[in-house]
């Protein structure tokens, strides 16, 4: 799976071995019900969130 979004994400190969990459494979790895990923609107609030916390 990991080399299907590679390439229809059009990521560089080096993608895959980004240590946020890996961080977020291992938290998935332990999901027993699935990986819920949240809607543009929640992921515009949270990366706002990060930059505003990171000025």
């Amino acid at each position: 799976a990991a080399i299907e979004w590679l390439v229809a994400m059009d990521q560089p190969i080096q993608a895959l071995k980004h240590l946020k990459f890996q961080e977020m494979i291992n938290v998935a790895s332990w999901a027993t019900n699935g990986v819920k990923i949240p809607g543009r609107k929640a992921i515009c609030t949270k990366i706002m969130q990060i930059f505003k916390n990171h000025l």
